[in-house]
This record gives structure tokens, sequence and C-alpha cells, in this order.
């Protein structure tokens, strides 16, 4: 089972400056993708969570940040994550730390209409969910 968090979808609730540290706070999509013999079905799920980010710089090319994500990717040299099959460019929902990093989340301001991106660069990445996973939908995958 592969499960990670979707930057498509996901909501930008802040970004926050502490000391060395960047602490990104998502109302982030998670997916649970489920392989079986017979079948591919895809969960999906709202969960509240906070990216810490040590040594991070911070580039985003507005005035503005976005609250809504359209794309983005998730980069790294290393990670670690417990038990998730790892989807490239995704946040494993089990990650553990991620060394020499990069979260690039791409979205629109609501309030300006305008398209951003924000380029956060950090040594390690750390997650903690703020609460549970809320079910939305699940669909069953074509091959």
């Amino acid at each position: 089972m592969a499960r990670f968090y979707e930057t498509h979808d996901s909501i930008l609730n802040s970004t926050e400056r502490e000391a060395e540290h960047q602490i990104v706070s998502l109302e982030a999509i998670r997916m649970e993708v489920i392989n079986s013999s017979d079948s591919k079905l895809k969960k999906m799920f709202r969960q509240e969570i906070k990216l810490i980010i040590e040594q991070a710089t911070l580039e985003v090319d507005s005035a503005n940040l976005p609250n809504w994500l359209l794309d983005g990717h998730f980069k790294y040299a290393n990670l670690i994550a417990n038990s998730d099959n790892v989807i490239e460019d995704q946040i494993p929902v089990s990650l553990v730390s991620a060394r020499d990093a990069q979260l690039r989340p791409e979205g629109m301001n609501e309030d300006t209409r305008e398209c951003i991106s924000i380029s956060i660069r950090g040594s390690l990445v750390t997650i903690q969910a703020l609460g549970d996973p809320v079910f939305i939908q699940e669909n069953a995958l074509q091959d």
C-alpha cells in the first residue's frame, strides 16, 4: 500500500519562521492506494499536518502566499520512512525525516487570483500530524 500526502488540492494554512526553522502547516490531501490481485483502490482523506524544515531558505515569487495548492513537489537526497511505498515527488505519511530536501508548492491566492510558487529548501524535514485523517472519497482505479 502506498500512503502519501499530495500537494495538489491541499490548502496552505500558514508558513512561519522560528529561528532556523520554517514551519509549514497544511490541510493536506492524504492518499492511500491499495493494490490487490484483482483491483486497485484509491482512498482520499484530508488531514492537517505540519512540516518542520531545519536550516530553511524560503523563496516566494510574490508578496502574497497561495492558499489553495494546485501543484508542487517534494524532493530530497535521503529519505527515512517507516512503512510506505514511496511515490516520487510526494510526502510519505510515515516520513521520519528527509535530508537536503526541497518543498515546492504552487498555487493560487484566492483573494488576488494570483498564481504563486514557493520554494523551501532545508537540511532536514520532519512531519507532525495535527489530527486524524478525515475520509473524503474512494475510487476504483483502472490499470
